[in-house]
C-alpha cells in the first residue's frame, strides 16, 4: 500500500512555522527562542554529548572505566 502522505516543501513549513509563532505570546517567544540541549548518551564512545540546533559538544572526561 503507498504512502499517501505529501511531504510539504520547505515554503509550506517556513509558512506554517510562522503561523505557529504569531499564535505564541511575547514571553514564549522568550522561551522558545533560546537554544534547547539534548543529552545523548554514546555507547560506542561510552561518552555524553549535548546537542542543540546546531552545535554537537561531547564530554571531554575520561570515558567510565568498567568494574569487573
Amino acid at each position: 500500500m503507498k504512502n499517501s502522505y505529501q511531504m510539504p516543501t520547505p515554503t509550506e513549513i517556513r509558512r506554517r512555522c510562522q503561523e505557529i509563532r504569531s499564535g505564541w505570546t511575547h514571553s514564549e517567544q522568550i522561551v522558545r527562542s533560546q537554544p534547547q540541549m539534548l543529552s545523548i548518551w554514546l555507547p560506542g564512545q561510552r561518552r555524553w554529548a549535548s546537542i542543540t540546533n546546531d552545535m554537537v559538544m561531547i564530554d571531554v572526561l575520561h570515558p567510565l572505566t568498567r568494574s569487573s
